[in-house]
């Protein structure tokens, strides 16, 4: 990942989230969770980093998680606007 990165790249971050970890692991009600972060960098000055996101299950043995993230500047050198959405779906197969 070094050889990724310009050898003087430093970022630094702020964050505050919660329920971050109902995006992996199981969890029959349904959910909200977030996470924000403001960051800087030397070569791309101020940015942020921001998911919102709800998981649950659908069919009792199984976890859907989506999610929106948004960011910009920070860590993105090139400071452009960077959106993701994501839907994750999985079926457990030994859960009774």
């Amino acid at each position: 990942l070094g050889s990724l990165l310009p050898d003087d790249a430093n970022v630094y971050g702020l964050c505050f989230g919660f329920g971050e970890g109902y995006r992996r692991t199981y969890t029959q009600a349904w959910r909200p969770y977030f996470d924000y972060c403001a960051t800087h960098s030397n070569l791309g000055g101020q940015g942020y980093s921001a998911l919102l996101g709800i998981a649950g299950s659908i069919a009792g043995h199984d976890h859907f998680a989506v999610y929106l993230n948004q960011g910009i500047g920070g860590a993105n050198f090139v400071n452009g606007l960077t959106r993701e959405l994501t839907m994750r779906y999985r079926y457990y197969f030994d859960r009774f």
